[in-house]
């Protein structure tokens, strides 16, 4: 299957333009974030509009501190193996 993908595009090469690869990159990355805090933030909005602050406070809070653990481990695993 794979031999065959590779025999049709060296025989039906396409190109595709700069511009047009940078907004499909923009666009794909903009709906993963606005999927991603709709998830993160949804929950907490419908805490904090029934009256729960603290609580709705605290899931925000909690989810920026395991995104910064995540993003220093990452940076710590990519500078250890260089």
């Amino acid at each position: 299957m794979v031999s065959q993908i590779q025999a049709w595009t060296r025989v039906h090469p396409m190109a595709i333009h700069p511009a047009i690869g940078i907004s499909l990159f923009l666009l794909t990355f903009v709906i993963s974030a606005l999927i991603s805090g709709s998830i993160a933030l949804a929950r907490p909005a419908m805490l904090f509009f029934d009256g729960q602050k603290r609580d709705a406070a605290k899931i925000v809070f909690w989810n920026a501190v395991w995104l910064v653990a995540i993003l220093l481990v990452a940076a710590l695993v990519i500078l250890a193996t260089r």
